[in-house]
């Protein structure tokens, strides 16, 4: 008879030689009791075992272990004895330093059952949490801790292809509302989204050249990319932008374009002088005021010219619609309509003879009538703060 777990023998009833049964149930008993082997890998009897040396029997067992995979190999008086585990028996393996245990199929890592493998890695693993087919690790819990173990700490999420996405998802209520990682490409992206399904680009770093986008993709030029119909930049305090160039004789600007064509450009422009210069293609630019940095003094590159107008006298009146004027027809002129105060307007008659008088919001000098009837004739008047035009000068050739 034997014992119904171990099966160790037990004695019977008027056996002799009681001893022989009682050492066998003791050596069972030292070999099971705490049980150590010392791998559980051997497929073969080893070649030069030792009286005690115990092994759990691999897969696939051949010669004189043939048929005991998952088994316990003894070696006691000279010969191998086998023992078939149990669901729950547990050993200690010492090659690889791991408690294992026997869960009825195979021997495993202790601790782990439902999707556990003979290597002790397991299919599934839930902490609070169920885990499931597309989340083999799912996790529910206030905080999750990763604390490094040396100098350096790596958590490393790895895809199969570029224009596959690793991410980290950001979710309300199990609907993504924003994506953080390598989004179809190997640029590093951050998208956000409303819905769960439409996407918006918030920022994109490139790969190659670390240049930054956000609200668009990235480029190769411009290190920081900008897409969006207006920008605020704000502060309770002090705000302050700082362009900085390398060298005088380098450009710091602010460049306006047109279709991405510059149309203007506005800092240092090869000096330290402050410049405005205009482009009508984008290639040739033409200075247009300069602010001398040693002085503050302004000085103008190009010619300075007042618009032309062309009006007719209507009613002895003229309109006044800019500061140069060409009056069209003869006639002649007793008020001004128009103007601002301490505004200057230069007149000069190209249709004919114009008589321009000395009446309602006009002064002519020694209030005089001024004839206009050639080109080269003009005068100047300057409107006054009460609304009357001032005659400032007078050319008759």
């Amino acid at each position: 008879m034997a014992t119904p777990v171990l099966g160790l023998p037990e004695l019977e009833a008027a056996q002799g030689q009681k001893y022989l049964t009682v050492n066998q149930t003791s050596r069972r008993l030292d070999i099971l009791v705490n049980l150590t082997v010392f791998n559980r890998t051997v497929t073969s009897p080893p070649s030069s075992p030792s009286e005690g040396h115990r092994y759990i029997v691999g897969s696939p067992a051949t010669g004189g272990f043939a048929g005991q995979e998952n088994n316990v190999a003894a070696y006691i008086g000279a010969a191998w004895i086998f023992f078939t585990p149990s669901e729950g028996w547990r050993a200690y393996d010492q090659g690889a330093d791991q408690f294992v245990i026997f869960n009825g199929t195979s021997w495993v890592l202790a601790g782990l059952s439902s999707g556990a493998l003979s290597d002790g890695s397991v299919t599934l693993l839930g902490v609070g949490a169920t885990p499931d087919t597309t989340n083999r690790l799912s996790v529910t819990s206030p905080g999750v801790l990763f604390n490094r173990e040396t100098d350096n700490f790596y958590l490393t999420l790895n895809k199969q292809a570029a224009g596959d996405d690793v991410a980290f998802l950001m979710q309300t209520g199990f609907s993504t509302r924003a994506l953080v990682g390598l989004l179809g490409n190997d640029d590093f992206g951050i998208k956000v989204t409303p819905d769960g399904s439409t996407f918006h680009d918030a920022l994109v770093i490139d790969k190659d050249t670390g240049n930054v986008a956000i609200g668009t993709s990235s480029d190769a030029n411009n290190k920081l990319l900008v897409s969006g119909e207006a920008m605020l930049f704000t502060n309770s305090g002090d705000l302050r932008f700082t362009f900085n160039k390398g060298a005088s004789g380098d450009d710091v600007a602010l460049t306006f374009q047109s279709g991405f064509s510059a149309r203007a450009l506005i800092g240092l422009l090869g000096d330290d002088d402050f410049t405005f210069k205009v482009s009508p293609d984008g290639s040739s630019f033409y200075s247009s005021f300069v602010l001398d940095k040693d002085n503050g003094q302004i000085s103008f590159k190009q010619l300075m010219g007042a618009e032309r107008a062309y009006p007719s006298i209507a009613s002895n009146a003229l309109t006044i619609t800019s500061s140069y004027v060409n009056i069209q027809n003869s006639g002649t002129i007793n008020t001004f309509n128009g103007g601002f105060d301490g505004a200057i307007v230069f007149v000069q008659a190209t249709g004919g003879s114009v008589t321009i008088t000395n009446s309602d919001n006009i002064k002519t000098p020694g209030a005089t009538s001024l004839v206009l009837n050639d080109w080269n004739d003009c005068a100047i008047f300057i409107c006054n703060g009460g609304g009357t035009w001032l005659c400032a000068g007078v050319s008759q050739n």
